[in-house]
């Protein structure tokens, strides 16, 4: 059926829920500021369609912040508090097939030289199982079922009859077999969570569903707010590629103009075409002083190209560029120019964090560097939702920060959860140093 499925038990302990279905006890709950369909399942083993059924009046609502102070009946039921034990199932796509051919074919192969795309989620289970053994070691029980997708929608299909009754799943990371999930678990109590996922092409989500990565959409709206009401007295330029193969920039475009509907902005929007420099030469010409481009791509080579035209165009002028968080992750740019050009993006990470002790207590116990972005966003999805259904059903509610990064969840309008907070940085003295003076 599948090639690969293995068990990690600690210790040997299933999680089971005793419910009292013989009479029905109702509790009077007035509706807080913060409380959300999910955060009274989380904290009261109570499903949407059971409080709609005791309350007529909550049916076609997606939020309850609009019911605050109002009375709800919930059943009270046994088992309703936080879990002791956690049935949790992660699925990655480690391609053992691939790796079992490798290792068979040289016996001395070391883990380096595995394929990538194994290696990174060897690495994000390695953080999510150090967060695991956090909690172990405080004493609760978790029974950690790990199982390979391949990247495939029919091995992830196959899957399906493994992870019926889990309270939390970590994947897949990809869309298309993320959506295999999504359609088992749609309406369930089971917590699922996707570590990647950025752009979300489905509507069809109920609020047991979380995206751990900011909604791009909405950091580009903030970037957009924040150059409108700091440097409105400049010549702004929009560079974006013109490309008819997608509408993506296109959207990213038009959240940008949304912000800026002031005559008294100077705005230009700029379509480029390969090579990058042929089109965009004659606009760069005629900059004067006082300048921001912004760049609301994603593309690598796009980007790279034109931080370094911008870089080498400069000369005197006043020159600050907006773009995408990707930025700081493209280590063929120059630091130099990154700097030279004050780049600004925003991102829920801290870039002034020190993972020291992290980087202690990790090497301990595997005797590995952990400072892989990947394992960082293993640990940091455990710690977070282990935390969640552990010790505190609350925490949608709350601004968390795991190793430096900004979790702060909110019910999306197509019902499931996202993060939605985060900051701006930009480059300056050789450094990436925080805005402080925008909110």
């Amino acid at each position: 059926m599948y090639k690969f499925f293995f068990f990690i038990l600690i210790p040997f302990l299933l999680f089971s829920q005793i419910r009292d279905e013989d009479q029905e006890i109702f509790m009077k709950y007035t509706v807080q500021s913060f409380d959300s369909f999910y955060t009274l399942k989380s904290k009261y083993d109570v499903t949407r369609r059971e409080l709609v059924l005791y309350n007529p009046f909550l049916k076609g609502s997606i939020y309850l912040d609009e019911f605050h102070g109002q009375e709800i009946l919930i059943p009270i039921k046994k088992g309703n508090h936080n879990y002791s034990t956690l049935k949790i199932g992660v699925l990655l796509p480690f391609h053992t097939d691939l790796i079992d051919s490798l290792v068979f074919q040289d016996e001395n192969i070391g883990i380096n030289d595995i394929d990538y795309k194994s290696f990174k989620s060897i690495d994000f289970y390695r953080g999510f199982l150090f967060s695991v053994n956090e909690y172990v070691e405080q004493g609760y029980q978790v029974d950690l079922s790990v199982f390979d997708t391949y990247n495939n929608v029919d091995s992830t299909r196959n899957l399906l009859n493994h992870l019926d009754g889990m309270d939390l799943i970590v994947g897949p990371l990809y869309q298309k077999n993320f959506n295999i999930i999504k359609d088992f678990f749609y309406g369930s109590n089971t917590v699922v969570v996707s570590p990647f996922i950025k752009n979300i092409n489905s509507s069809y989500y109920t609020d047991n569903f979380f995206f751990m990565e900011c909604n791009e959409l909405a950091k580009i709206d903030y970037l957009s707010k924040y150059v409108f009401d700091n440097f409105s007295d400049y010549n702004i330029s929009i560079v974006s590629r013109d490309d008819t193969t997608t509408f993506k920039d296109d959207y990213f475009r038009n959240t940008i103009f949304s912000n800026f509907d002031s005559t008294d902005v100077n705005i230009k929007n700029i379509m480029t075409m390969k090579p990058t420099i042929d089109s965009i030469h004659h606009e760069l010409d005629t900059l004067d002083f006082k300048n921001l481009i912004l760049i609301p791509s994603k593309e690598k080579d796009f980007v790279i190209d034109l931080i370094s035209k911008l870089h080498a165009f400069k000369r005197d002028s006043s020159m600050v560029v907006f773009c995408m968080d990707d930025i700081a992750k493209f280590e063929q740019i120059p630091t130099y120019e990154l700097n030279n050009l004050k780049v600004h993006f925003a991102s829920n990470k801290n870039y002034s964090y020190d993972y020291g002790s992290f980087i202690s207590s990790f090497y301990d116990i595997f005797q590995t560097d952990s400072r892989d972005k990947y394992l960082l966003k293993g640990y940091e999805c455990g710690k977070y939702f282990l935390e969640f259904l552990f010790k505190d059903s609350n925490l949608i509610n709350k601004e968390v920060n795991i190793l430096g990064v900004k979790y702060k969840f909110d019910l999306h309008e197509n019902n499931f959860y996202r993060n939605k907070i985060f900051d701006i940085w930009y480059y300056e003295d050789f450094e990436i140093k925080k805005v402080s003076n925008f909110d």
